[in-house]
């Protein structure tokens, strides 16, 4: 499973967000870190699946990304949902953003979903303005910030692949509730899927132990 790469790291102060559960530049002890910035890309090799922790000198700030996929190229679906084509990967990210080169200072939380498949599909997501989550009894509901697409390379002897990414910004405060769900029903645009407890343990852990 793919999730976004570097383009990530050149996190810079990006629109801000508007949260739909109600609840730039950054400095060292005042602010809090922006949304990713996604400006299209025009080229990148897509990264292998895998936490991510990294530390932005120029913000102050420590980005630590939980990966949760939905579809695999491989596999029709992962967790329950909407039938996809196989040619096409779906991808949670949890980016946790910390003040300071630690992991001790939540300050924000952005949930970012990825879309790769062949261009011949079209875009997906373009259309988002929200994602809505029901953790158990509790409903939530967040504004789209940010969105982009970019080519990517998934194997160099295949043409490129389109991936698009679409960003919300979630409340520090509603973490608790999502992460000890029995499992949380997503729904953005026509598409359903459902995350079970099990999935959330490596955000639950994040959450807990930071960077180790």
């Amino acid at each position: 499973m793919r999730c976004l790469k570097l383009v990530l790291a050149s996190i810079c102060v990006c629109a801000s967000a508007s949260v739909a559960s109600s609840a730039g530049q950054l400095t060292p002890q005042e602010q809090k870190p922006a949304a990713p910035s996604l400006k299209k890309v025009e080229r990148t090799e897509a990264p292998p699946a895998r936490p991510r922790k990294y530390y932005d000198h120029e913000h102050n700030a420590t980005y630590l990304n939980v990966d949760i996929p939905l579809l695999s190229r491989n596999a029709a679906k992962i967790m329950g949902g909407a039938a996809s084509s196989p040619a096409r990967e779906l991808a949670l990210t949890f980016q946790l953003v910390y003040k300071g080169a630690t992991t001790a200072d939540l300050s924000a939380v952005y949930l970012i979903v990825e879309s790769t498949a062949a261009p011949e599909q079209g875009a997906r997501l373009n259309a988002i303005k929200q994602i809505e989550i029901n953790a158990d009894d509790y409903h939530y509901s967040y504004e789209r910030t940010d969105y982009k697409t970019e080519s990517v390379e998934i194997n160099p002897t295949s043409p490129a692949e389109q991936r698009e990414s679409v960003v919300f910004k979630l409340l520090p405060d509603d973490l608790p509730q999502l992460t000890n769900a029995n499992s949380l029903k997503l729904k953005f645009g026509a598409e359903q899927y459902t995350i079970r407890s099990p999935q959330l343990a490596a955000l639950r852990s994040a959450l807990v132990n930071g960077e180790d």
